[in-house]
């Protein structure tokens, strides 16, 4: 009998996760939508990665079987160097220190063979779009938390109470 495939599921804060879907969608398609639009069409799971919950609880669901390994990008980004050693473990791989460090996000973005900047400017071309201006890059900056910054309080508070009410009685309890 062949052995369970095993899953490495990374969650992220959902407000963060909508704001890099954000900068993909203008990046990669020239969306031209405000963020506050953009995060109420997220809401509405209006879009290719929605519902955001619906994937991140099924697999929480899971979090406690064998072959899957539950991480968030939170825990990464704390200490990437335990969370790197312990995907490397759950899938019976060694990893060097070396390995640890290129694998950080600031590294990532600065290697083309892991920023994708050829990738990218291969799919603007595709669909006729001009090379993507400096300010903008697949990789921007990684960053924790920063999602209120960039959405209206307004908005905010709307995705405050969605996400309340799609973990409501799931044991989930809200820490990412």
């Amino acid at each position: 009998m062949a052995a369970a495939a095993k899953i490495v599921y990374v969650c992220r804060n959902p407000k963060d996760t909508a704001i890099s879907y954000y900068h993909h969608r203008r990046l990669l398609m020239n969306m031209q939508l405000s963020v506050d639009e953009f995060i109420e069409a997220f809401l509405e799971n209006v879009g290719n990665c929605s519902p955001y919950w619906s994937s991140a609880l099924e697999f929480w669901k899971l979090r406690n079987e064998p072959n899957i390994l539950w991480n968030t990008y939170e825990v990464m980004k704390k200490d990437l160097g335990a969370a790197i050693r312990k995907t490397a473990a759950f899938l019976g791989k060694g990893v060097t220190e070396e390995q640890v460090r290129q694998l950080s996000f600031s590294s990532m973005k600065d290697d083309p063979a892991t920023n994708y900047s050829t990738v990218v400017q291969r799919l603007r071309a595709g669909i006729g779009l001009p090379p993507a201006p400096p300010d903008q890059a697949f990789m921007t900056e990684g960053a924790v938390g920063r999602a209120r910054q960039r959405m209206s309080p307004e908005v905010d508070r709307r995705f405050d109470q969605s996400s309340r009410h799609s973990i409501r009685g799931t044991g989930y309890d809200g820490r990412i």
